[in-house]
């Protein structure tokens, strides 16, 4: 049956694009995830496209993040899917060129998470007594039912002594501050965690984004809302470029649009794989329960640069 559906606008998990995408390939389908960041997506002439960089970058990052703040031994826990397990595997490689990785705890989305945060609580313990709270951090990699996990972890006194980071799903959340017990436990681990930087575009369209969703919600955007939109606009533009709605055509054009467009983000510039090219990113941390840009991780020298 020949489907009336060319284009796909969303997708925001890389196990999303995973589940659809065979799909799309055999329709003739292209997909423009503003979201998905899993590596093992990253591959030319696929009918996929990415408005966010595959995770590689952000994983070298993260890991030298710890490595500025002194962290030498880390305890992993995060959900069991492709992007989780593959931005957990390459940030223990990068952390490991300096420290220990602990076997990372990683668990299946359900209900209840009690038994994850208490194996989590038992390693990062062992590695305390042995190396002190200051070298010793969590890295947590989950969506929403990091919530259950950060109220788990209040129950044990040792997860509040050491650090935590976070990936970038967890960046301008509110969820954290609207549940009392998660808002107290987030707060005393100076919880850090990376996302695109703006520095340099800050007016314009992505003020005018921001501005609509508070209007609108009362609350900053989270990560992903300001490459959602830029999303929408190069499909849209795409298609008013070539005058065509076909999906052969608009995989060719995509790319061309997308390094041309001035949108929220500084580029939406693409690279082989159709993965938006990697940008400098800012180090987010949560201060009295509000996201506080601490600096930005410049790709071109290496270094955090503090705010």
């Amino acid at each position: 049956m020949k489907t009336s559906i060319d284009v796909i606008l969303g997708l925001p998990s890389s196990a999303n694009v995973k589940l659809v995408k065979p799909y799309a390939a055999t329709n003739n389908m292209l997909i423009l995830s503003c979201c998905s960041t899993s590596p093992t997506l990253s591959i030319a002439d696929d009918s996929v496209f990415r408005v966010a960089p595959d995770g590689a970058t952000q994983a070298r990052t993260l890991a030298k993040l710890m490595e500025t703040s002194g962290i030498e031994n880390l305890v992993i826990i995060h959900r069991g899917d492709d992007y989780a397990d593959t931005l957990a595997d390459q940030t223990a490689e990068n952390f490991m060129r300096f420290g220990n990785v602990e076997e990372p705890i990683r668990y299946i989305e359900t209900s209840e998470y009690f038994s994850s945060v208490s194996l989590l609580a038992d390693e990062v313990q062992k590695l305390v007594d042995a190396h002190g709270t200051d070298k010793v951090a969590v890295l947590m990699i989950s969506f929403d039912e990091s919530v259950n996990i950060v109220q788990g972890a209040s129950s044990y006194d040792i997860l509040d002594d050491v650090r935590w980071f976070g990936a970038e799903t967890h960046v301008g959340v509110s969820y954290f501050a609207e549940d009392a017990i998660a808002d107290e436990s987030i707060n005393s681990v100076d919880f850090t965690a990376l996302f695109v930087s703006d520095e340099g575009n800050e007016g314009g369209a992505t003020e005018r984004v921001v501005q609509h969703i508070r209007d609108e919600f009362g609350t900053d955007p989270a990560s992903y809302v300001k490459q959602a939109y830029d999303a929408a606009w190069l499909i849209g533009l795409s298609i008013l470029a070539s005058d065509s709605d076909d999906t052969s055509v608009l995989k060719e054009t995509l790319p061309i649009v997308a390094s041309t467009y001035g949108g929220v983000l500084i580029s939406t510039e693409m690279n082989e794989h159709g993965d938006l090219l990697p940008l400098d990113l800012a180090v987010w941390q949560i201060v009295d329960s509000e996201w506080v840009e601490q600096g930005t991780y410049s790709l071109s020298t290496g270094t955090i640069i503090p705010k």
